[in-house]
């Protein structure tokens, strides 16, 4: 570990430490359970809710910054920092062959998944953003799903993820979901089924009979 991952893994700490409760309220709006929060160090800078990173090797590499709810100004709603680059958020999801594992767009897509027990992967770079060289850890993986956000970027990242990966199902979300919502919001709904088991599918139900099937 290089003194830069020791520093940054010393400042995830600090900044979950800071964490107020009025953000950890509203990630457990989000569908992010305490324990999620602790276990992925979520934080706050003062500004911004801290998402540190983690590299292929378990080391803190920089970190995504998401904007405050309260911030009503015309701001990026996420931003890396202090360097960031196109990692793949979850490496340790794909360790000792899981059996399925699901492709979302956004990191608190990944955790409201993980809070309701799927193993899922993001890209930190968004929907268009996705390496080649990462197919590969998934060939062994007998059920992959994408599922990314409802609007033109996302389903054209989800396509371009799914020729990468070609035995990937995709999985659309409904339209009247709308654009920009992903699957972290559908998930906050209610699990109604799990993927293990020779189930074929995950249904989430929206309310006014929508939901969304795998």
């Amino acid at each position: 570990m290089t003194n830069q991952n020791k520093d940054l893994t010393a400042l995830a700490r600090r900044f979950h430490s800071d964490l107020p409760d009025r953000i950890r309220q509203y990630l457990n709006g989000r569908g992010i359970p305490d324990e999620v929060i602790d276990l992925n160090l979520i934080g706050w800078n003062s500004w911004r809710i801290t998402i540190p990173i983690f590299n292929r090797e378990g080391q803190v590499a920089f970190f995504k910054q998401a904007k405050d709810p309260e911030d009503k100004t015309d701001g990026p709603k996420m931003v890396a920092w202090p360097k960031g680059h196109m990692e793949l958020y979850g490496w340790e999801n794909l360790k000792g062959e899981p059996s399925q594992i699901i492709i979302c767009e956004g990191e608190f897509d990944r955790l409201v998944l993980e809070a309701n027990e799927f193993k899922a992967v993001t890209s930190t770079g968004g929907a268009r953003a996705f390496k080649k060289e990462w197919a590969k850890e998934f060939e062994l993986i007998p059920n992959v799903y994408i599922c990314f956000d409802n609007d033109e970027a996302g389903k054209a990242g989800a396509l371009r993820v799914g020729r990468l990966i070609a035995h990937a199902k995709m999985a659309e979300l409904p339209d009247e979901v709308g654009d920009g919502l992903g699957v972290g919001l559908l998930v906050v709904g209610g699990v109604e089924d799990g993927l293990e088991g020779g189930v074929t599918g995950v249904v989430v139900e929206l309310g006014d009979g929508l939901g969304l099937q795998w």
